[in-house]
């Protein structure tokens, strides 16, 4: 018997980097680090690594207009 792999939610989701994180809001990673270092963007650090949860990051760009990820060709 198969089972199926869990569809990842909120809580079950890995956290992403500040890499991942710029790539999917399409802006620099200067941008997410400022918006870190200025409270807009929660984040945790792990060791010397910044970690972000991705519903953070979600809820972040939605917020902000120009951090809106584009479709079709990367900026």
């Amino acid at each position: 018997m198969v089972t199926p792999t869990p569809t990842p939610t909120p809580d079950t989701e890995p956290y992403w980097d500040i890499t991942k994180a710029a790539e999917f809001a399409s802006v620099d990673v200067t941008t997410i680090r400022r918006a870190i270092w200025g409270g807009r963007l929660r984040a945790f650090k792990v060791g010397r690594v910044v970690r972000i949860r991705p519903a953070d990051v979600r809820a972040w760009v939605s917020a902000h207009p120009a951090a809106r990820p584009t479709t079709g060709a990367h900026r």
